[in-house]
């Protein structure tokens, strides 16, 4: 019961940080213009003058070159207005190295705990050698 109790633990540690890792967005580190923000479509995040970050889901430039960030909680939208003089820079979600990284880490994580989990069974076989005559 012992040995069922210890892998529990390391399954739930991974499955804990597998949910963890699902959240998280890669940003690219050059930034971009507003108009490429918004042509993206894509998760951004802007750095205010003072030291703010927002993020949003996408940035949308009204008609009257008024700039909005939309985000989505609770199923609903909030669209907050930004300030163009208030931009330090715009950052926009690197796609390719979110997935990669969603799907890479876990798979690491996985692939270690089959590697603890085949150690211990390993461990715990017994190669009583000693009866063997020569």
């Amino acid at each position: 019961m012992k040995k069922i109790n210890k892998y529990l633990k390391v399954i739930a540690f991974f499955l804990s940080t597998l949910m963890l890792i699902q959240g998280c967005t890669v940003y690219r580190t050059t930034p971009v213009t507003l108009e490429e923000a918004s042509k993206s479509n894509t998760k951004a995040r802007v750095k205010t003058v003072d030291k703010k970050n927002l993020k949003f889901d996408k940035i949308v430039i009204s008609p009257d070159n008024e700039i909005y960030g939309h985000s989505e909680i609770n199923k609903s939208t909030i669209i907050t207005p930004i300030d163009k003089d208030n931009i330090e820079k715009i950052q926009v979600k690197d796609e390719l190295v979110s997935t990669i990284l969603t799907i890479a880490i876990p798979v690491t994580i996985g692939i270690g705990i089959l590697v603890f989990l085949v150690a211990q069974s390993l461990n715990d076989l017994d190669w009583n050698f000693s009866n063997v005559s020569n």
